[in-house]
This record gives structure tokens, sequence and C-alpha cells, in this order.
């Protein structure tokens, strides 16, 4: 490992705080999906639908952490000679990962303890994919890091990429500030977390933190390493939707799609649209081009805290709505109860059913098979 002496505080960190905290046992009984790794999601948004990932799919997961991605693609592509290689610095979060994928019985994965940093020198050749997110923004390059896994991308392959936003983090880059004050004759992992939960209890409610500890539930939720890896790590930028396409562009590649991994909204959240009603300024906001109204999107929503795109080399064709041989993805989240909401909303009904917040309301009618049909929706 070339580069091991930069990633020192980095590498300590996952050592002692494999992250995203997680119960390898908890295989046994459930399989936690990430979003952007849906293959009918990846073949329309980064392949334009044509992509047979029986064939030979080479995918890298850069930064694989606990395992949540390698386990969510391998998953997907066990009866295939598909090859997943998960690459990551922590031996703790590695094992953590092994521990997850032999219980789940696959062995379609390749495991490598190394740097994205060290791409350049590990022979790992080209991928058809590559997974890299919250990752980049933990390097002390991240340009660096991102050229490294730019190329050994397939001129036809695309990369899913998720960095911190920078808006939507003010409140936590003031705790990290704090916390460095706080903290700065403290060397114990573990008393600097207990200070931060001291700190995080004694904020007032005008921090802006307490305005915005809803969009960080599933930090908070990650027990100590996920407080740790909030407040307290020892690298940490983020970008602003123009500053993110900047970065990607310097690596030679282009932006093809937005995506929201955890709002309702779906990929109409980098679109004004779904906050402008002002017909005229709507109409004036969309003689911009693309970049400029993403970036306006941003700034209206103001509190996004990620930004996850997929990104290639080359434009990829959306794939035609015509060509009945695809099928069409929706890239809208529901609450993991929504199933039991929409199946109440429709037992109550009476001939038309109407579901859906004011602005995107769907109403059709009802019929003697739709309580069964909405009753088999469970997600």
């Amino acid at each position: 490992m070339k580069h091991s002496e930069y990633l020192g505080d980095v590498r300590n960190q996952y050592e002692k705080f494999p992250y995203p905290e997680c119960d390898p046992q908890d295989e046994k009984k459930r399989l936690y999906a990430t979003h952007a790794e849906h293959l009918d999601m990846l073949n329309y948004h980064c392949f334009s639908g044509k992509k047979d990932f029986s064939k030979g799919f080479r995918v890298l997961i850069a930064g694989g952490g606990t395992g949540n991605t390698a386990i969510t693609m391998a998953e997907q592509l066990r009866n295939t000679d598909a090859e997943i290689i998960y690459l990551d610095i922590s031996q703790a979060s590695m094992a953590i990962a092994q521990e997850r994928a032999n219980i789940r019985g696959l062995a379609n994965i390749t495991w490598r303890l190394d740097s994205i940093i060290d791409i350049p020198h590990l022979d790992l050749g080209k991928f058809d994919y590559i997974n890299c997110m919250g990752v980049l923004h933990h390097l002390a390059d991240p340009d660096e890091g991102l050229a490294a896994l730019s190329s050994i991308l397939k001129e036809d392959g695309s990369i899913g990429i998720m960095v911190y936003a920078k808006y939507g983090r003010t409140a936590i880059y003031q705790v990290q500030e704090l916390m460095r004050f706080v903290n700065h004759d403290e060397k114990d992992m573990d008393a600097k977390v207990q200070n931060v939960k001291s700190v995080i209890r004694s904020l007032p409610k005008t921090h802006w933190y307490n305005f915005s500890s809803a969009a960080f539930e599933f930090e908070i939720n990650s027990g100590d390493a996920g407080i740790y890896d909030l407040f307290l790590h020892s690298q940490d930028r983020a970008y602003s939707v123009p500053e993110l396409y900047e970065y990607v562009e310097d690596a030679g590649l282009r932006i093809s799609h937005f995506l929201s991994t955890g709002h309702s909204e779906g990929n109409r959240l980098y679109d004004p649209g779904s906050y402008i009603t002002d017909s005229k300024l709507l109409a004036k906001i969309r003689c911009l081009d693309a970049r400029q109204q993403n970036s306006v999107a941003e700034l209206l929503h103001g509190r996004m805290h990620t930004h996850t795109i997929y990104a290639s080399p080359k434009e990829h064709p959306v794939p035609s709505i015509d060509n009945l041989d695809l099928i069409p993805f929706l890239s809208i989240n529901f609450p993991e109860d929504a199933h039991d909401m929409f199946y109440s909303i429709a037992c109550r009904a009476v001939g038309a059913i109407t579901m859906g917040p004011p602005n995107q309301q769907v109403s059709f009618t009802k019929t003697r098979h739709t309580e069964q049909l909405i009753k088999h929706l469970d997600g």
C-alpha cells in the first residue's frame, strides 16, 4: 500500500468504527438493498436499457465499508458470471462485509484491502460499473481519487458517486468546528464521541442542527460509528451542484443522472418545477441550461445534504418509451410503511381513488380487484 501514510487517521477511524454499523446476523432475516444499485435502474440510466448483466459484467465497489453495496450487487448477480470486486482500506469493515457474504452464501465477490489512490498500481482491469458512495469526499485529494476511478472505467461504462452537498451540511460543519475546539487535547476516540453526544444535547434551539437533524437520522442511528463519521471525521469536504459538475468533468466524465436516494420527490428533487409555482418565473428559469436549473433547485431546496449521481465517459441515450422490450423505471421512494397507507386508502375509497401530494396526485377508478392488487404491493 504505497499511500498508507496519508490515510492514517481515516484508516484508524474505520478500524475502530466500521461503517455503516451493522450486525451480520441480520442477513438471516432481511436484505438491506442500496438504492443506486437496482439493476433495472442501472440499466435504464447507465446503459440505455440494453445491458445484459449475465455476460461478463464487471463491478468495482470502491470503498465498500461494511458491505451494503457489495451484498446488494452480489445477490442480484448471484446466478451470473459477473465479477464483483470489493475494495476498502479498513480490515475491520471488510471482515464484517465478508461475514455478511458468507452468511448469504455469496461466492462472487473478490476482496481487496487497498486504497482508491493505489488503483493505478493494482492491475484491476476495466469495469462496466463502479460504485463509490460516500468515499471521495474523505480523500486528501478527491480529484486524484476520481481520476483513478475514471482511468479503469470502460468507455461505455458508468460510475455511481455520492458526495456531500454543501448547503445542507451547514449545521454539520458548524458542529465539526465546535468539536475541534472541544476535543483539541483529546486523543481517545470513544471520549471524543461522548463529547459530541454531550454537545448535541446542549445545543440551543437556535442552532442550525436542530432545524436539520432529521436529515441525518441514518448516521445518528448508526451508533458511535455514525456519530464519529458525521461530526469527527478528519477529512470531509462538500460540493455545490456547480462544483460537482466541474469536479466530474475534470475527470473526463459527464453527469448523466441525478438520483435522490431518500426523498419522496425522487429525481424531481433537482427540478426547479418541484418548487416554483409561478408560471412566469418558472418559464424564466426554464431558459437556463440543465446545469443551471439543477443549481437553482439545490438553492431552492436549501437542505440537500448529499448528491448522488451516475456519470460516464460518454452520453447514454435514454431508452425510448416506444420500445416495449424495455421496462420503465420510476425514481420515487416511499417510506417502509407506505404500502399499508395505500392499502388503507384503497379499502376506504368508493369509486375513484386519489393518492399523492397535492401537486402530484394520481387518480384511478376502483374495481373489485383494486384492494387485492394494492394489498400485495408490499415493497
